[in-house]
C-alpha cells in the first residue's frame, strides 16, 4: 500500500452555533500541527452553512505505517516483525503473512528481496512484460513454487545493494614491537654533609658533634628532620 492507493478518510462534519470563524481557525492550526510532523499529507477545513464545518484530512506515512504494523506481537524477533510489516505494506493480514513465515522461514525475506528488485527496477513487470497487480498471490506462488532467481544479472544487483548496507570490518591498530622495559632509575648517592662546612653556630656544632654517630650519611632533604630527632636524644657537647 503506497500513498497514491491510500484511500481518502471520510470527512468529519462538526457543527456550532457559534463562533465560527474561531472555531474553524483552531481547527485549521490543528491540522497544520500535524501536516508539520507528517502525520497527515493534507487537510482542509470548508464551512459549506454557517456553523457546520467540513473537515478532510488524508494520513501521511506514520499512520500508514502504523496501521501496517498493527497485530505484530512486540514479543516477536525483530527478525519476524520486519518480514511481517514488509509482507503487510504488499497487502497482506497478519494471519496471512505470520503463516508465510512459520511455514517458509527465512525463504521469505529472499523473495521480498526479489519484490523490491522487480518493483524498482522492473518496473513491477513480469516475465512476459505484464503488470504484476498482487503481489501477496505473486509472493507465496514464488515461496510455493520455491523460484531460485538466479539470474546473473539479479545476482550482481543484490551483491551492489547488500554492499551498501554491509557493516564496516574492524580495523585493529597494527601491533607495535615489543621494546625492553626501561631500566629502573637509579637512586643517586646520597650527598654527605662536609663537616669543613658546617658553620660555627649551633647547627653546625650539633652536626660536627653527632656526625660519627650516624650510621648513613645525611641526605640534603632529610637532614634538618634527622638533626632534631638526634638533638632530642643528646644534648650538645
Amino acid at each position: 500500500m503506497d500513498g497514491a492507493s491510500c484511500p481518502r478518510l471520510p470527512c468529519r462534519v462538526f457543527s456550532s452555533p457559534g463562533h465560527g470563524n474561531k472555531i474553524a481557525r483552531r481547527f485549521r492550526d490543528a491540522i497544520q500541527s500535524l501536516l508539520d510532523v507528517s502525520i497527515l499529507l493534507a487537510g482542509e477545513v470548508r464551512s459549506p452553512r454557517r456553523g457546520v464545518y467540513e473537515v478532510a484530512i488524508e494520513p501521511g506515512a506514520l499512520p500508514r505505517h502504523t496501521a501496517v504494523s498493527r497485530g505484530i506481537g512486540s514479543l516477536d524477533p525483530i527478525r519476524t516483525r520486519v518480514l511481517l510489516w514488509h509482507l503487510g505494506r504488499l497487502g497482506m493480514t497478519v494471519t496471512e503473512a505470520g503463516a508465510l513465515v512459520a511455514k517458509h522461514g527465512m525463504d521469505v525475506e529472499r523473495v521480498l528481496h526479489r519484490v523490491h528488485y522487480e518493483r524498482t527496477v522492473k518496473g513491477g513487470l513480469d516475465a512476459q512484460g505484464r503488470e504484476i497487480t498482487h503481489w501477496p498471490h505473486w509472493v507465496a506462488k514464488a515461496l510455493r513454487k520455491q523460484w531460485t532467481f538466479d539470474e546473473p544479472e539479479y545476482a550482481a544487483w543484490l551483491a551492489r545493494q547488500t554492499s551498501r548496507f554491509a557493516l564496516p570490518t574492524e580495523r585493529r591498530p597494527a601491533r607495535l614491537a615489543a621494546s625492553p622495559a626501561p631500566a629502573a632509575p637509579t637512586e643517586d648517592a646520597p650527598a654527605q654533609v662536609p663537616l669543613e662546612l658546617a658553620t660555627d653556630n649551633v647547627w653546625g656544632r650539633a652536626i660536627r658533634g653527632l656526625q660519627p654517630r650516624i650510621s648513613c650519611p645525611l641526605r640534603p632533604r632529610d637532614e634538618t628532620g634527622r638533626m632534631r630527632r638526634a638533638l632530642e636524644a643528646e644534648p650538645l657537647p
